[in-house]
């Protein structure tokens, strides 16, 4: 959620300064074709970026989390109505990170998915695990107790 508000700064600032310019170019100049470029933009900050919150709260609300006795599952929907369910077992739970703000709520990163970038050779890694839970220690601590008693229960 910090990104996404960066993001929407980003995008009002990108904005204003591209509306600046349209407002000069069309006072100096009336309407010319070079205002297409500084229109766009103020499109994309306006339009794309500014309300990234809102798409991030978008994605992020049809995302169901579930821990059983034996694994932890993921499912989440998108925007074509398709379901994905990622499940996680104890052994692919070796490393629990928790990232928490000050009010409590945080996310719990299982793992991370690699995505090839555009440019030759670029990898992006993108957290994959419960995300944007209120009250994440206490989250963590069932998940890591359910880990551990899979892994350290004698069979």
């Amino acid at each position: 959620m910090k990104k996404s508000i960066w993001l929407s700064i980003l995008g009002v600032a990108l904005a204003v300064a591209t509306a600046f310019i349209l407002k000069h170019i069309h006072q100096t100049e009336g309407f010319q074709f070079k205002m297409i470029i500084p229109g766009l933009f103020f499109a994309v900050g306006l339009f794309g970026l500014a309300p990234s919150p809102l798409w991030a709260w978008l994605y992020n609300k049809d995302c169901m989390y579930a821990i059983t006795s034996t694994r932890a599952i993921i499912l989440a929907g998108n925007h074509y109505g398709s379901l994905q369910v990622r499940f996680f077992t104890p052994h692919m739970m070796y490393e629990i990170m928790r990232r928490e703000s000050k009010n409590g709520c945080g996310d719990l990163i299982i793992t991370h998915d690699t995505q090839t970038g555009r440019h030759a050779g670029s990898v992006h890694k993108i957290p994959v695990g419960f995300m944007n839970i209120p009250d994440v220690r206490n989250v963590e601590k069932i998940l890591c107790r359910m880990r551990d008693q899979f892994i350290f229960s004698p069979e």
